[in-house]
């Protein structure tokens, strides 16, 4: 049976055929432009300062990485406020188990902004054809931690084809010490301009990461043309783009077994209280504590009586001992210790909210307790015997079941059987799925049983509460035709956030939530989930899905959901909603402060170590040292002398620089200039063949003189990456 699942294609075809003929048009004159903005960005006017030569005592070079300081993020897309369709994309390209939407709430878990999105696209050619963020954490613990890569160019990594391609990376340290593996659910956006935006790519499924696959991402994530114009709104502010992730990792469930239980062992308790007839009655007297059915109770009774027996009868309540709630069957009993003949009255039903117990507000009547015919009160003393309790009870027990006897070992995912999608919004999508749920477990011994159970609790059962995303939460589960009204032949599903956070701090919280019911002739989840994150706040406490699916579903084994006798399971994932994500700004410096700068080493001729190092020093606002192999390094090493640029504080990025030794004769210096990213030995960025060792060691060349020898750095620019957590 098919679904009619719903895809954000937008309205915008018009504008797809827009980008069609904006492409044949350029083809003309697109090399010119190209050419010229790759000039304007990259020419610079190399200015040469007369500075004091810092005798630093090791060595220096050129760095230009990617800087992860802070970000104003009110200069990012953050405050969002519209939801729209974005522009048809071609499908083609797509897996069946791929969505694709738009919403107005940011990432989640982390951001990166290019400045210039045309600039970075040429700078990472030489760094794998990406860009990889500072590492991050997700999911709580501090060990998943990861990178997030960005492909901006065509047909990079192969296979793309003319797709921005955008993957997550975890860290392998972890599954190295644990050997265990993790499973996530990942979603990548983009931010659009035109429609305060972002477009949005899942996979409806958790991805499982562990040691032999640490990387997840989108090949296809979105055509490149998209961010060549400004038109389409994915290139903003003269260049400008956002790229993000969400990665919720998932815990294993909380699971309720809630089943009806008949035959209790020890249903029978007796309880006498003495002086009764003395006439001087507390409020109320309360039981020790005495167990039944394998739980511990209290009776609590009211010598004058409570609610509508006050000062007219005596009122006697049941208690849970350790607060626990559920469906109770139980007879009350005052003996007679004449005749026998009990005053005996039944409750059944579901705790009331006054005594958070089961009752009986008139249970006797203050003229029988004193009339000495009756046998209640015997020789000044109440053989007060209350054989009150539990004779044929029977307790909703609410406890937790061990995961293992329950449906998650999951093997495969199929189809399940058509809804009624009319029921459905537009923005709610229905999928299969072999994880089970994420944050909380309901399962009924009998949906049947539980259906007629709950009539009297308001037509619901209400799950204890559980801890979601730092909030306590309880699960709602409406089994009944038309309840809550307006629901007519289905099930429906809610949850209730406890309004004591919004109280104290008067705040809201999104988060989304699905909810999901499983299926046993196909060993997977049947899941229903709104597309946006939803508003929590302290006048609306409660989301849930109406018409979840239809009851006759449950009615008939042959459809799955109510299997081994008529057990049904519910479960609900719950993941909310940091305020924003950590954010990365990743700009193209050019004009930088202090851009030259100057090393030189004294005694050169007797250094005998394979390298120095100088001191830090500040250009661009960043700090640097040089490191220097008089001997040479790599490939160079017995023949030339090699200088390398590093970040004092490791970073990593873009730098074009200029390494200089200079003559001192003056004459020419010897000039070399280097453009790219970190390499992988020295993390820095560097010559190895800067200067023969012959040259330095010629006295007429100029290069070592008074056995001093100096170095200059002239940093032309690099890649800035501002960051800051929310």
């Amino acid at each position: 049976m098919g679904h009619n699942t719903e895809t954000v294609t937008g309205t915008l075809e018009k504008e797809n055929k827009m980008f069609t003929e904006e492409k044949k048009k350029n083809t003309n004159y697109g090399t010119m432009f190209v050419y010229c903005f790759f000039c304007l960005v990259f020419v610079v006017e190399v200015v040469r300062f007369a500075k004091p030569y810092y005798n630093f005592q090791n060595l220096v070079e050129t760095e230009a990485a990617i800087e992860e300081g802070l970000l104003d993020v009110g200069i990012l897309p953050c405050n969002i406020r519209s939801s729209v369709s974005i522009p048809a994309r071609d499908h083609k390209k797509l897996s069946a188990t791929i969505r694709e939407e738009t919403r107005t709430r940011p990432p989640v878990t982390y951001c990166v902004k290019f400045e210039s999105f045309d600039t970075m696209s040429k700078l990472v050619k030489d760094n794998g054809d990406k860009y990889e963020s500072h590492p991050f954490s997700a999911g709580g613990y501090n060990w998943y931690v990861g990178t997030f890569l960005v492909y901006p160019n065509a047909d990079k990594p192969v296979g793309s084809g003319g797709y921005v391609s955008l993957y997550v990376k975890i860290d392998n340290s972890s599954f190295i010490e644990n050997q265990n593996e993790v499973y996530a659910w990942i979603r990548f956006l983009t931010y659009k301009s035109t429609t305060d935006t972002y477009h949005e790519f899942y996979v409806t499924d958790a991805q499982r990461f562990h040691l032999f696959k640490q990387e997840y991402g989108m090949l296809n994530f979105l055509e490149i043309g998209y961010y060549q114009t400004p038109v389409h709104g994915f290139i903003f502010n003269g260049g400008q783009s956002v790229f993000g992730v969400d990665i919720v990792v998932s815990n294993p469930p909380i699971w309720e077994d809630v089943s009806y239980e008949e035959n209790i062992p020890g249903p029978v308790i007796g309880w006498r209280i003495d002086n009764f007839s003395s006439g001087e009655h507390d409020s109320y007297y309360t039981s020790n504590s005495f167990s039944s059915g394998g739980r511990n109770w209290v009776l609590k009774v009211y010598p004058n009586g409570v609610g509508t027996g006050k000062g007219n009868s005596l009122s006697i309540y049941l208690l849970s001992a350790s607060n626990k709630k559920g469906y109770v069957k139980a007879k009350f009993r005052v003996i007679d210790q004449i005749r026998s003949n009990n005053v005996e009255k039944q409750v059944e039903g579901w705790p009331n909210a006054e005594q958070n117990g089961w009752g009986v507000d008139k249970l006797i009547s203050f003229a029988d307790v004193q009339d000495p015919s009756k046998g209640v009160v015997r020789f000044g003393k109440p053989y007060y015997n209350l054989q009150n309790l539990m004779e044929t009870e029977a307790v909703m027990e609410q406890g937790l079941l061990d995961v293992g006897i329950l449906p998650c070992n999951l093997r495969s995912s199929v189809s399940i059987p058509a809804r009624n999608h009319q029921k459905l919004s537009t923005t709610v999508r229905e999928e299969t799925r072999t994880r089970p749920p994420n944050s909380y477990c309901v399962k009924f011994e009998s949906f049947a049983t539980m259906s007629k159970l709950v009539a009297g609790n308001g037509d619901k059962y209400e799950s204890r509460p559980f801890s979601a995303g730092g909030y306590n939460w309880t699960f709602l589960i409406y089994p009944n035709v038309n309840k809550p009204v307006g629901s007519g032949g289905y099930v429906s599903l809610y949850v209730k956030i406890d309004n004591s956070s919004f109280i104290a701090t008067q705040n809201e919280v999104y988060a989304w939530i699905k909810f999901l019911t499983y299926k046993s002739t196909t060993d997977t989840y049947h899941e229903l989930h709104a597309t946006e994150a939803q508003r929590f706040h302290l006048f609306k406490q409660e989301y849930g899905m109406l018409t979840f699916l239809e009851i006759g579903y449950y009615q008939n084994p042959a459809y799955g959901f109510i299997f081994n006798g008529g057990q049904s399971v519910f479960g609900v994932d719950i993941v909310v909603s940091k305020p924003s994500a950590t954010w990365e700004d990743v700009a193209y410096e050019e004009n930088i402060r202090d851009p030259v700068l100057d090393w030189r080493i004294t005694n050169f001729s007797y250094q005998d170590k394979v390298s120095y190092t100088s001191d830090t020093f500040s250009s661009g606002g960043r700090n640097w040292v040089l490191k220097v192999y008089p001997n040479g390094a790599g490939s160079a090493t017995g023949n030339s002398l090699s200088l390398y640029l590093l970040s004092a504080s490791n970073e990593k990025g873009y730098v074009k620089a200029k390494f200089r030794v200079i003559n001192q004769t003056p004459s020419k210096n010897v000039e070399k200039q280097v453009d790219g990213w970190p390499n992988a030995k020295e993390n820095g960025w560097g010559v190895d063949t800067l200067i023969p060792l012959a040259d330095i060691k010629d006295p007429s060349k100029g290069f070592l003189v008074k056995d001093t020898i100096r170095f200059e750095v002239e940093i032309l620019a690099f890649s800035r990456t501002n960051s800051i957590s929310n």
